[in-house]
């Protein structure tokens, strides 16, 4: 099939699209870029537009829209070398309204990632305190990226960084606060637009877009302790370091000095319990080939 002058398909017309779809699947810019290899390219107006043309738009349409949706899109068909294509084909699914529409669709939904597109990776790096601490307790892990590009793809790819902590069961009272702190904290993520929990617990601060957690380290989760233990606190600090890497700050302030808990003076008992404190990832790995950042403790709890 070829689009010849007479043809509804021009150029400028195939080009459009393909700039929609290329800046979602391929390098972008801001929030928009999963940076992967894109199949279809721009024509110039004596380039005469094929059914290997239009397919290879279909290709990077299908593996953008995979990533979003777990599945491919019914918007749109492959075409045939005896298809005319039309306008609008809502039947063939192969006009250039619905390659149109497709096209619109990845790139409204281009930082929705479908679940069964990402892998979970809990810890990274784990690191855990051996039973018997108290006062502050500073963890320091960098994210370093391979580039500032590659960093934008995992985020606008539904990339997280996750960060989560537990306090072993039992123990005393002051062990059992911090253990209550850390699991009702749930797991604290930082993505593209936004800073999140899955615990009911614990005040988050700000958000990350691009660059809007600051060079200076900056507060974006806080949880505090309960009753005689309301002095403790974990906060969670967070820095753009350079473009290439993000710090994060753990922070376990075991602040308590002791509370009259019968005759005698007040007593300022250790945590007896360990502390385990997790840093992963979640990342684009099914239809997206999204790097890995590498996570290094560079300051030890």
């Amino acid at each position: 099939m070829t689009i010849s002058s007479g043809s509804l398909v021009l150029a400028s017309d195939y080009n459009a699209i393909q700039t929609t779809v290329s800046n979602v699947l391929g390098t972008g810019s801001g929030n928009s870029g999963y940076g992967q290899s894109v199949t279809s390219s721009q024509k110039t107006n004596s380039d005469s537009i094929d059914a290997v043309d239009i397919n290879q738009l279909y290709a990077d349409i299908q593996v953008a829209h995979t990533h979003q949706q777990g599945s491919a899109s019914s918007l749109i068909a492959q075409v045939t070398t005896s298809d005319l294509i039309e306008a609008n084909n809502g039947v063939s699914f192969k006009g250039w309204t619905q390659y149109e529409t497709a096209a619109n669709l990845i790139s409204s939904n281009r930082l929705i990632a479908n679940a069964a597109s990402m892998t979970a990776t809990a810890a990274k790096t784990t690191e855990t305190k051996a039973a018997g601490w108290n006062g502050s307790n500073n963890q320091i892990v960098t994210v370093t990226f391979a580039s500032a590009a590659a960093r934008r793809y995992f985020f606008n790819s539904g990339g997280e960084i996750r960060i989560s902590a537990s306090v072993a069961s039992g123990g005393n009272t002051k062990s059992q606060d911090w253990a209550t702190m850390c699991s009702s904290s749930g797991t604290i993520k930082i993505a593209e637009g936004s800073i999140t929990k899955t615990g009911a617990s614990g005040t988050i601060y700000g958000s990350y877009d691009e660059g809007t957690i600051p060079g200076t380290s900056t507060k974006i989760f806080d949880r505090v302790g309960s009753g005689n233990y309301a002095e403790n606190s974990w906060t969670i600090n967070a820095t753009n370091t350079s473009a290439t890497v993000i710090t994060i700050e753990n922070i376990f302030n075991d602040a308590d000095t002791g509370d009259q808990t019968g005759t005698g003076p007040a007593v300022d008992e250790n945590v007896d319990r360990a502390l385990t404190v997790n840093v992963g990832e979640l990342r684009a790995t099914t239809s997206l080939t999204i790097a890995s950042p590498t996570f290094t403790v560079t300051n030890s709890i």
